[in-house]
């Protein structure tokens, strides 16, 4: 950003103290959310199948790979969790969910997270709810395979091996269901990629990208790691942290 863009940037907000309090306030919120990671752990919703991605997770805090969440951003996540909770309340109404929000953990393989709800019916299993916008509900032809990868990751801390996929649209609040069958041999490829990332993590080594995996692919195209990961200069930078530091928050480093 240039001395002069900046200069007007920093004038507006002058100007604009709603605008200020806003942005400060959210600036704040950011350093929060991104403090909240536990070096080991594995949270359903941020692994795609990549065991290198979620290294890069791990070492975020130490080398400063993934920007924190603007306001836009946050706002976007505030407005998924709005959909969580109206929908929840209705789907544990109706019988269709046992319970919603449920904390999930397996020690074995560091997986920690919480289950948007424990379906009842059309059996029982996992619920993941997901609000999208309007091209991208359009577009889909099932769950997304990133969202699939999180049922699959539910399922192995959890025993279940079904998942009832809902997709809402931002726009008009029309829903899309996808009933998903869970194989052993998807669990155990996931178990196997979290167990490589640690293992290899501990060694201070990294894992190999995720089958496919290339700049444009759609795999690492929206990865919030792409531009490191692709980069073998600022690959060579990166130093691992201590091991004793696995387990630890990173908030406590």
């Amino acid at each position: 950003m240039s001395n002069k863009l900046s200069a007007l940037l920093k004038q507006a907000l002058k100007q604009d103290p709603v605008q200020n309090a806003l942005l400060k306030y959210y600036a704040k919120r950011a350093k929060k959310m991104s403090r909240d990671i536990v070096i080991g752990e594995t949270h359903p919703s941020q692994f795609n199948g990549c065991g290198r991605a979620l290294q890069f997770h791990w070492l975020s805090k130490f080398y400063g790979g993934r920007e924190l969440p603007g306001m836009t951003l946050q706002e976007v996540f505030d407005n998924g969790t709005s959909f969580h909770r109206r929908f929840q309340r209705a789907l544990l109404k109706a019988g269709v969910i046992s319970r919603a929000e449920i904390p999930i953990r397996d020690e074995e393989h560091g997986i920690v997270g919480t289950m948007d709800g424990e379906l009842l019916l059309p059996e029982p299993g996992v619920l993941e709810l997901k609000s999208i916008n309007d091209y991208g509900f359009k577009s889909l032809m099932g769950p997304k395979s990133e969202h699939r990868m999180q049922g699959i990751t539910y399922c192995a801390a959890t025993g279940y091996r079904f998942v009832l996929f809902c997709y809402e649209n931002k726009n008009d609040q029309r829903k899309t269901w996808y009933p998903t069958r869970v194989e052993q041999k998807d669990v155990d490829s996931a178990q196997r990629t979290i167990e490589d990332a640690n293992k290899k993590f501990h060694r201070k080594t990294f894992s190999v990208r995720i089958v496919g995996a290339a700049e444009t692919a759609p795999s690492c195209k929206y990865c919030s790691y792409k531009e490191v990961c692709f980069d073998k200069s600022r690959m060579k930078q990166i130093v691992f942290p201590d091991t004793k530091l696995v387990g630890k928050r990173v908030m406590e480093v």
